[in-house]
């Protein structure tokens, strides 16, 4: 019987499961950015981390089959399993009840809602001690042992609201974290923000998440454990600028108030090889509030360094809607002769100090 309980309890995972892999909407790539429509080459670029929503439903989906999180509150629905051996042994499988408390026999009722695994154990020896004298509470002298972990986890409610690419209610599983939600919604539409993501738990905001931070360095420090109820809002973009040229990943990217070209530049993964590194060109637009200084609205800005250290650690400062053009050398050679015509070995040679014609006809073996 217990075998063919577990069958079904493993079916009814399963379907489960594919219940909430059938909530994600595929969306489509994003290939440009709508404010950069007119900005030339900068049109073309995609926005930075939004595609990264497209790919298979089990990226952000959490493991269940790990050992019970230190920092996992149990709530309705989440069954409970106790062990308890020694001068006594049994085994149960508790289901939390929706008022938050579960019912062991012969011990009574006990509220365990928002409690993690460890304050539960504790509380289950404080309960059970009084029915099993072996357990002692857990002290040095006990002859009956108990043991609590997690067994089938309950699913939360979540809503994902804002500039989401399918904003709603989803059902996810009770170790889901904010980034699970926003890959269940399709994640930000074009004009939502990766980097300011917000949790909103009873009407207050608890967090607010980087999703740079996790995509970019594999932090998930901001990365919170939802709970039932929650709210994750994505408010729209903020400051955006874009990155043409000899950078290992051009595209645009969201930069926040105090973020320089420096920051700017970690995010592309830094200067490709053949990068110029005596000058970068920003083509910007002028603020509003600037407007009346000058007769135009676009201003072309030349930054002169003398090495790319400088260039990765300048703090020069950017605003919205910058396009910076990180120009390759030009491949102009530095010491090259070429030999051709009744030659052993026609081609390209190196100049060399003093080198003469017959010394170039030698090299090429007469």
């Amino acid at each position: 019987r217990a075998a063919k309980a577990t069958v079904e309890t493993s079916q009814e995972k399963k379907a489960e499961l594919y219940q909430l892999r059938s909530q994600i909407i595929t969306r489509q790539p994003i290939t440009t950015v709508p404010a950069f429509e007119n900005r030339g080459e900068a049109a073309k670029l995609p926005p930075f981390g939004y595609n990264l929503f497209q790919l298979s439903p089990a990226t952000f989906e959490p493991v269940n089959n790990i050992p019970t999180p230190t920092n996992y509150q149990v709530g309705a629905g989440d069954e409970i399993v106790l062990n308890v051996w020694g001068q006594t042994q049994l085994t149960y499988q508790l289901t939390v009840t929706r008022d938050g408390f579960v019912v062991i026999p012969n011990v009574g009722k006990i509220q365990i809602d928002g409690l993690t695994i460890n304050q539960i154990k504790e509380k289950f020896l404080q309960y059970m001690s009084n029915v099993y004298e072996g357990l002692k509470r857990g002290l040095a002298d006990a002859n009956t042992f108990l043991d609590v972990s997690l067994g089938n986890l309950r699913t939360i409610e979540v809503f994902v609201l804002g500039e989401a690419y399918q904003p709603g209610s989803y059902t996810i599983s009770g170790l889901s974290s904010a980034f699970t939600a926003l890959y269940y919604a399709g994640g930000p539409t074009v004009n939502g923000s990766l980097r300011q993501l917000q949790i909103i738990r009873n009407n207050n905001k608890t967090q607010t998440i980087d999703f740079y931070d996790f995509v970019l360095y594999g932090k998930r420090d901001s990365d919170i454990r939802l709970q039932n109820g929650d709210i994750l809002f994505i408010p729209p973009a903020g400051k955006r600028v874009a990155v043409i040229g000899s950078v290992l990943r051009p595209a645009i990217y969201e930069i926040k108030a105090n973020e320089n070209l420096s920051k700017l530049l970690t995010f592309t993964g830094g200067l490709k090889y053949d990068a110029y590194s005596k000058r970068i060109h920003i083509e910007r637009v002028i603020p509003f509030n600037e407007r009346q200084k000058y007769e135009k609205e676009i201003l072309d800005i030349d930054i002169e360094f003398n090495n790319s250290d400088e260039i990765l650690s300048s703090n020069y400062g950017l605003i919205d809607g910058d396009v910076i053009w990180i120009y390759p050398i030009n491949y102009e050679r530095e010491n090259l002769v070429t030999l051709n015509g009744n030659i052993r070995k026609p081609g390209k040679y190196a100049l060399t100090p003093n080198m003469t014609i017959k010394d170039l006809i030698e090299k090429a073996d007469g």
